[in-house]
């Protein structure tokens, strides 16, 4: 896919490396000079221009995206500002970074489907890896759910699913992912992590599985407080 960067601070510089890594075709976009310069070599390619102005935004390739990401993040009448030019030039897919709910409310009100609010999904995820020493990480579904991975706590090492309860505060067990030890074409023996399926309620949980819930922030804070209590 193709993206266009808009911002390459502190996020959007790592958001458009990573899409870059991950064989995306990016180009990156800001008005700080230095920041175009330590991009250069990371990008597809990089250009160093105040996109606030309708004229220099309307130089971008606009209609040869999938996508445009306006990642600024301090400059609040320039996001705004950016998001409204490109709605106004008909671009659909939009994703931008807000920095407080004001801005997110502005961005709705633009038509912005796609909201980023990297600090506080970064705060609430580390949140939960200081809650539960096996948090693994999370994936949010919308502002209150979440797709989340830990290592099985001790508490339930040797108890069977219905046991453990993890669905008793509203969450949603997906899976259970174990080490196995299987062997290659050539007999030599090694690990892979395999989803345990079927998953019946007695199936019994050992120290090492990789547990993979869905629910609620507040059900997955409610499970964690009572293993802690335990």
């Amino acid at each position: 896919m193709k993206y266009i960067v808009i911002g390459l601070g502190n996020f959007g510089s790592v958001l458009a490396t990573r899409l870059t890594q991950m064989g995306h075709e990016v180009i990156g976009v800001d008005d700080h000079r230095s920041h175009v310069d330590e991009l250069r070599d990371s990008l597809s390619s990089t250009i160093c221009m105040d996109a606030a102005d309708p004229e220099a935004l309307k130089a971008l390739p606009l209609d040869q995206v999938d996508m445009v990401i306006v990642a600024i993040g301090e400059n609040f009448a320039a996001s705004i500002q950016i998001v409204a030019q490109l709605r106004q030039m008909k671009i659909a897919n939009i994703a931008a970074r807000a920095l407080n709910e004001l801005h997110r409310t502005v961005l709705q009100a633009l038509g912005v489907e796609r909201i980023i609010f990297p600090e506080q999904e970064a705060a609430e995820v580390m949140a939960q890896s200081f809650e539960l020493s096996g948090f693994l990480g999370s994936y949010r579904i919308d502002k209150d759910h979440y797709v989340m991975r830990f290592a099985l706590p001790p508490a339930l090492d040797g108890k069977t699913i219905s046991q453990s309860e993890i669905e008793r505060d509203g969450l949603q067990l997906l899976a259970v992912i174990r080490d196995s030890e299987t062997r290659n074409s050539i007999g030599i023996r090694h690990n892979q992590k395999l989803v345990l399926d079927p998953l019946p309620p007695e199936t019994v949980l050992t120290a090492g599985d990789i547990i993979v819930v869905y629910g609620q922030l507040a059900s997955y804070n409610q499970f964690t407080r009572s293993l802690r209590d335990t």
